[in-house]
C-alpha cells in the first residue's frame, strides 16, 4: 500500500472546517476516489512538524496556504531546508498552489507577490 505524506501549511477558515476538515483531508478525499488503498500521514508544518526520513512515505504533497513564500514566517525557512534536503535524497515532492511556489523557490526559482493581486489562469 502506498502512503502519501500531506504537509499541511495552513488551516482552513473556521466556517469551512465542518464541511472540509483541513487542506490535507480535502486532498485525501480526492485521492481516495482514485485509489481506496492509498494511505496518508499528516504533518502540521506551521507547528514545526516535518517528515524526518524520505522513506516515511512514498511521496509528499505540500498544500496551499494563505501565506506567500516571501512572507517572514517562522515555519517557512525550515520547510525550505526540508525541501532542499529531501530533494537531494531523492524524495518525490508535489506542490499545490503555495506548495509548488515554495518547492520552486527552495530549489532556485523565484516567486513574488503580484502587484495586481490574486490571479488564476494563464497571464501574459
Amino acid at each position: 500500500m502506498a502512503k502519501l505524506g500531506l504537509l499541511e501549511t495552513d488551516t482552513l477558515y473556521p466556517e469551512l472546517l465542518p464541511d472540509y476538515g483541513s487542506y490535507g483531508r480535502m486532498f485525501a478525499r480526492f485521492f481516495s476516489e482514485l485509489d481506496r488503498d492509498l494511505r496518508y500521514r499528516y504533518y502540521q508544518v506551521q507547528e514545526g512538524e516535518l517528515p524526518h526520513r524520505p522513506d516515511e512515505c512514498d511521496a509528499f504533497l505540500i498544500t496551499g496556504s494563505k501565506a506567500g513564500v516571501y512572507d517572514n514566517l517562522p515555519w517557512i525557512a525550515p520547510l525550505q531546508s526540508w525541501i532542499r534536503d529531501f530533494h537531494k535524497r531523492g524524495a518525490k515532492i508535489i506542490g499545490i498552489c503555495f506548495g509548488h511556489q515554495i518547492v520552486a523557490h527552495s530549489l532556485g526559482g523565484h516567486a513574488a507577490k503580484s502587484g495586481s493581486g490574486w490571479g488564476l489562469g494563464v497571464h501574459r
